[in-house]
């Protein structure tokens, strides 16, 4: 049986995927940088608890949004699958301090930005609007400070993984695909 502990990243990833996927009726950007959310949570647990945040629940919490959103199966679990692998193969960088892990996060939401793009084109043979995702995903690298913030208490709850062990153990998973 999983101990509160190891659940409490999946958890919030759930929650926060939950609260994103209302229709809360945004006008421009604003509907861009909801769907961000939930991989900002992916991204801070992968960084410090890597072992709790395995692949099928990041590609869950992607193929849940697009149910509740009623968007094309598979783009938001494509998205946060590919955010997930760039964050585990930064892993070995991850320890650069506050300012490092938020440089590290805009430059993958802006991999990202040009992936949900590409991604739209190939989905709906049109590209979405490039300055609506670009001004949302500044304001994801924006809002990162306040998630992690947020989710600082739950750390201290959850402890703090030991850099080397569950790090390897996260990119020997994601290396041999299971």
């Amino acid at each position: 049986m999983l101990s509160p502990r190891a659940i409490a990243p999946g958890q919030t990833i759930l929650i926060v995927t939950l609260f994103a996927a209302l229709p809360w009726g945004w006008p421009g950007a604003g509907r861009f940088v909801l769907p961000l959310l939930p991989f900002a949570i992916v991204h801070y647990w992968v960084l410090r608890r890597p072992d709790l945040v395995p692949e099928w629940l990041v590609f869950a919490t992607g193929l849940t949004f697009d149910v509740l959103t009623n968007g094309p199966l598979g783009y938001w679990s494509l998205i946060y699958l590919t955010g997930y692998a760039m964050t585990v193969a930064a892993l070995p960088w991850a320890g650069v301090g506050r300012l490092g892990r938020w440089a590290l996060f805009a430059a993958l939401i802006a991999i990202l930005a040009c992936a949900q793009v590409l991604l739209s084109i190939a989905y709906f043979n049109q590209a979405i609007d490039a300055w609506s995702v670009a001004v949302a995903s500044a304001w994801a690298v924006l809002l990162y400070p306040i998630v992690v913030m947020m989710l600082g208490g739950l750390r201290g709850a959850v402890g703090e993984a030991d850099a080397h062990r569950h790090r390897d153990t996260a990119r020997a998973r994601l290396e041999r695909g299971s």
